[in-house]
């Protein structure tokens, strides 16, 4: 959990060694990938120079990628995701039954980074144990830094419950 966080607060301070442009988080659900981008992101919003981040899950994307096909504005939806500094997408196995946005998604990822963006992605198992994704994708999220996450064990779980319970 401790690499996953400090590779996620690197890439959203991109300091000066300039980490890796792409961040793969793995575990299970409950485990708490999204808290744990939540609170890696959340110390430069709202500050001065304020971080333009999109945050949205793989199934919305489906879904958007899949309008902006029907009604031809598909560079509208790529402009529109262009125009931030860090994209977060939250459970790329969703992308598992629609080939054409993982394509999409794939040639996004290339110009985010390329660039100067960086990219987050979460998904429930590293990516080459997801069935379904193109062997483009998975190899996107292998060309950064990979960080899996477990759930908490009994000894967190129960500072957490004290913690929220006060």
């Amino acid at each position: 959990c401790q690499l996953a966080f400090v590779a996620a607060t690197q890439l959203r301070d991109a300091r000066a060694s300039r980490p890796a442009p792409l961040l793969t988080i793995s575990g299970p659900p409950g485990a708490g990938k999204s808290h744990l981008v939540t609170q890696a992101f959340s110390g430069r919003r709202g500050s001065a120079d304020d971080l333009r981040v999109i945050e949205v899950a793989a199934e919305e994307f489906v879904a958007e990628w899949m309008e902006a096909v029907r009604t031809r504005r598909v560079a509208e939806m790529r402009d529109l995701y262009l125009a931030h500094e860090v994209l977060v997408c939250e459970d790329v196995q969703s992308f598992r039954h629609s080939p054409g946005a993982q394509e999409a998604f794939v040639s996004l990822i290339d110009e985010f980074t390329a660039g100067g963006g960086r990219v987050v992605v979460t998904c429930p198992a590293p990516p080459q144990e997801l069935r379904g994704l193109a062997p483009r994708l998975v190899g996107r999220c292998h060309g950064g830094v990979s960080a899996s996450i477990s759930l908490p064990g009994r000894a967190s779980r129960l500072k957490l419950l004290k913690h929220f319970a006060a």
